[in-house]
């Protein structure tokens, strides 16, 4: 699992995000959220349409 500022650090990047089942997505990361008054787990929204939470990604790779 990736930490939240290798999150933060990806947000505005095209990146290489590599998931827990090994599937990689080569995208652009748009967001990272997190409300700390919020059940749910950091995530972050990638290009297009896509939200994530950080225990379902183990790797990013900023490629730009």
């Amino acid at each position: 699992m990736v930490t939240v500022e290798n999150m933060k650090s990806a947000v505005g990047h095209k990146a290489r995000i590599t998931f827990d089942d090994d599937s990689v997505e080569v995208t652009f990361v748009e967001a990272y959220q997190y409300e700390a008054d919020d059940d749910r787990e950091p995530f972050l929204e990638f290009t297009p349409n896509r939200v994530d939470y950080q225990s379902s990604i183990k790797d990013i790779e900023i490629l730009d």
